[in-house]
């Protein structure tokens, strides 16, 4: 039988349970796969795209630190949209927090999200 190598399934009590089936990130071989997050649960929802940007690296930021790790670790993100109306928005908020420390990116529009007050959703990947 082969040696394979562990699996973990975090949440984060800083972020509350996750209302769906899914965990808030995902750790393998050196990974960290962060779950899509929005400002639903936060003081962003309702809020400017930007806000909302802001709200989201906040998430980020706990999940990454509590692993021993900063923003500079993310290697890939996955934006989601409602609309590229705020395009410029989303590439200024994502530009201060990322940095300098750019990671691979995709840029999706989708026509909604589970809450009409969600305008983005934010999914990355991180090394540890």
């Amino acid at each position: 039988m082969e040696n394979k190598q562990p699996i973990r399934r975090q949440n984060y009590s800083a972020l509350g349970q996750p209302v769906g089936p899914y965990c808030h990130a995902t750790a393998f071989n050196g990974l960290l796969f962060i779950s899509g997050l929005t400002a639903y649960d936060d003081s962003g929802v309702s809020k400017p795209m930007d806000q909302q940007i802001d709200a989201i690296f906040a998430q980020i930021r706990r999940i990454t630190e509590a692993e021993g790790v900063g923003l500079d670790r993310i290697l890939k993100v996955t934006v989601y949209i409602k609309s590229t109306e705020h395009l410029a928005l989303v590439r200024e908020g994502l530009n201060r927090h990322y940095q300098g420390a750019y990671p691979a990116s995709t840029l999706v529009e989708v026509s909604g999200f589970f809450s009409p007050e969600v305008d983005i959703e934010i999914e990355a990947v991180a090394a540890l």
